[in-house]
């Protein structure tokens, strides 16, 4: 049978591949240097480059087996998602790398203060984080609210020489 059209030809054949990729994994991720299918790789590689520019009819393909154009941002929004759960749950965003029950969001925490320091958080996950209350440096906050207290003391005491058996934070 003759191809008339080579390059669509060797496309549908690797959309195939991801479609069977997909029906094995539950997911359109493959990895970038996948030994079993390094074709595909590379071609799921292209795909997510040329997003811009894929014709509708490919976008319509991939779109249709939820192809996932940005896996990074895929696994960010993840994240995400469980830091706005632990803010619902304890009324911050202050995640340390050792909360046991999840560390894994406190390294997300911390890499995304990293980030903002380096200036290579996009901008679009800042305001995210910025809408739910992030506090981008907890040593300062935690300064200023001890601070706060210490005032607040001083107001209702006249003097900042704390008893430590007459105060409930210990920490101050």
């Amino acid at each position: 049978e003759f191809i008339w059209d080579p390059l669509d030809y060797r496309w549908m054949k690797m959309y195939e591949d991801l479609k069977q990729f997909k029906k094995a994994y539950f997911h359109t991720v493959v990895p970038d240097k996948w030994i079993k299918n390094n074709k595909l790789a590379i071609w799921v590689g292209v795909q997510r480059r040329n997003r811009n520019t894929l014709s509708e009819k490919y976008k319509k393909l991939l779109d249709d087996i939820d192809f996932d154009y940005d896996p990074l941002q895929t696994i960010w929004n993840e994240k995400f998602e469980r830091l706005k759960t632990f803010k619902q749950e304890h009324g911050h965003c202050l995640v340390t790398q050792r909360y046991e029950k999840d560390q894994e969001l406190g390294h997300f925490v911390v890499a995304n203060r990293n980030s903002y320091i380096q200036s290579t958080l996009d901008p679009k996950n800042k305001k995210l984080l910025d809408d739910i209350g992030f506090d981008w440096n907890p040593d300062e906050s935690t300064w200023f609210n001890f601070y706060d207290q210490l005032k607040d003391y001083y107001i209702e005491n006249k003097h900042s020489d704390i008893p430590w058996n007459e105060y409930d934070d210990k920490s101050l």
